[in-house]
């Protein structure tokens, strides 16, 4: 199903490693997502984008390339809203 992003807590430094990772290069220049306050405001439409480009490798693929790259991030268990229950 892709990844969902707590949006304030990544640095632009971050989130251009993530765009990068996601072969997402453009998202640095959306205005939605070009910086910390904007990411804040969109989150939504960002993890939207967000799950449908990282949704084709497994979540331990993308937790090791965001490790590697310094970005922070965990798994979390599915909650029914996510899962359809």
């Amino acid at each position: 199903p892709g990844l969902t992003l707590t949006s304030h807590l990544l640095s632009d430094q971050q989130f251009a490693e993530l765009s990068h990772l996601a072969g997402q290069p453009q998202w640095l220049h959306d205005p939605r997502f070009a910086t910390h306050g904007a990411r804040i405001r969109h989150e939504h439409e960002l993890n939207g984008v967000l799950r449908r480009a990282t949704a084709e490798h497994r979540t331990d693929e993308w937790m090791a390339a965001l490790r590697f790259a310094g970005v922070p991030c965990a798994a979390l268990a599915p909650s029914p809203a996510n899962v359809g229950g």
